[in-house]
C-alpha cells in the first residue's frame, strides 16, 4: 500500500500538507455560525495588539542593533586613535 502526503511551500519551509482533502457539504457550511459584531470587534482589537507587539518589538531590536553598531564604531576610531603614534619615540 502507497500513501503520499501532499507538501506545500509556505513562508519558505516545506511543510506535509493534509493526507486527505477536507470537503465540506453545502449543509455544513450553512450551519457553520458566522462571528457577530462584537465577535469580530474582539478579534480586531487582539490582532491589533499582537500587531503593535510585533512592530515595537521590531523596532526595539533594529535601535538595539543600530546601537551596538554606533558602539562599535565608536570603540574602533577610539582604538585607532591610542594606537597613532604621537611623536618620534613612539615611531621607534
Amino acid at each position: 500500500m502507497s500513501s503520499r502526503i501532499p507538501m506545500y511551500e509556505g513562508d519558505s519551509y516545506i511543510r506535509p500538507g493534509m493526507s486527505h482533502p477536507v470537503e465540506t457539504t453545502a449543509a455544513e457550511r450553512a450551519s457553520t455560525p458566522l462571528p457577530t459584531v462584537d465577535e469580530l470587534a474582539r478579534i480586531e482589537r487582539e490582532a491589533r495588539r499582537l500587531r503593535s507587539e510585533a512592530v515595537g518589538g521590531l523596532l526595539a531590536r533594529i535601535f538595539s542593533w543600530m546601537s551596538a553598531q554606533y558602539s562599535r564604531a565608536n570603540q574602533r576610531a577610539l582604538e585607532r586613535a591610542i594606537g597613532r603614534p604621537t611623536d618620534p619615540a613612539d615611531l621607534e
